[in-house]
């Protein structure tokens, strides 16, 4: 984190960027690769499926999620990574999308992530933005600043960052050739391609740790009606819990196999708590994640015709900040996952 963040005082006078929470005193916030990862930019869709399958750089189209928990549908590339995670991992106030915008860190963290954005849209030009009316006309926000004016605007009033109020732009945006976006009438959408391969029953995380078995190709579904070599998707589906917000990394082993437990990736709790709150306009869902995990299919077993018994366990991520007292929860956290399930879609042709 940057040191204007992490010191209280600065020539004497409070510092108006530093909170008590969600800080570190040398500003070291135990990032990792994943945390950082920028492996969102590859998304080759706007639009992700909700078949289990790709989810796409914004995610599936959707109604609006506010705090994700619409059933069966999983955040975009992007969201989850690097937003949640950089949310998740430095804890705090960022670590509750209630509170997050409490933090002076979070405009900086959220400048970023628009900057990724247009980064992603002039890597690649052959793609628009959604032409759906529902998208770009239908949704409105209320922004308040600070001399109490609101400043009310929908998403097709900011396609093009030049135009945003007084305008912006990013000096790392330089792409070679000519660009053109939103010349095209509907979103770029991955198909709906994958296919079900297995899943566990219900699984519970208390207290950072956690897992649950599956069996992957049984006789109806196998590698056998899939191109091969196929995207294999984990699915982590319908997540509800209270008093966590961390960052979890996920292994998995072949347990019929070598039995060696390997990472397949990460995923972060951030906005658990919000989305499995009943009383909200998603009626507590929770969320629902998607992860690829098609590098580590061979070595689990998973391209192979026959059937594989899968181990999958979640270990939470060391954080090195505190909670505020509010919006700590009595007892051990707990996390609970309608299912883990694992989804085959077609290989890219060689």
């Amino acid at each position: 984190m940057p040191p204007e963040f992490c010191t209280e005082k600065i020539g004497g006078a409070d510092n108006p960027l530093w909170v008590q929470w969600g800080r570190t005193a040398d500003g070291d916030m135990a990032f990792n690769d994943q945390d950082v990862s920028l492996a969102c930019l590859d998304s080759e869709f706007f639009a992700g499926t909700s078949s289990g399958g790709e989810n796409g750089f914004a995610g599936p189209v959707s109604a609006f999620m506010h705090f994700g928990g619409l059933v069966g549908l999983p955040n975009g590339k992007i969201e989850e990574g690097p937003h949640n995670a950089i949310h998740s991992q430095i804890g705090g106030l960022m670590g509750d999308p209630r509170y997050a915008a409490l933090d002076p860190i979070f405009w900086l963290h959220h400048s970023n992530i628009d900057r990724l954005w247009e980064r992603w849209r002039t890597m690649h030009p052959d793609l628009a933005d959604p032409g759906d009316v529902r998208w770009r006309s239908t949704v409105g926000f209320d922004l308040h600043g600070a001399d109490g004016e609101v400043w009310r605007f929908k998403p097709e009033d900011l396609l093009e960052t030049a135009l945003i109020l007084h305008g912006y732009t990013y000096d790392d945006m330089a792409v070679s050739g000519t660009v053109t976006l939103g010349g095209l009438d509907v979103p770029e959408i991955a198909p709906e391609d994958a296919t079900f391969a297995g899943a566990s029953g219900a699984v519970d995380i208390v207290d950072g740790v956690g897992g649950g078995r599956l069996r992957v190709g049984t006789d109806d579904v196998s590698l056998s009606i899939i191109d091969a070599p196929p995207r294999v998707y984990l699915n982590l589906e319908n997540i509800v819990g209270a008093g966590e917000d961390a960052n979890f990394q996920i292994f998995a082993r072949d347990v019929s196999g070598t039995g060696e437990e390997t990472m397949v990736g990460q995923v972060s709790m951030f906005g658990l708590e919000a989305a499995s709150d009943r009383k909200s306009v998603h009626g507590g869902a929770g969320l629902n994640k998607v992860i690829e995990i098609t590098p580590f299919a061979q070595r689990l077993n998973l391209t192979s015709a026959g059937e594989t018994e899968l181990d999958v366990s979640f270990r939470r991520r060391e954080r090195l900040t505190e909670k505020p007292e509010f919006m700590k929860r009595g007892g051990k956290a707990k996390v609970s996952i309608g299912r883990i399930s694992v989804f085959y879609a077609p290989g890219k042709p060689a």
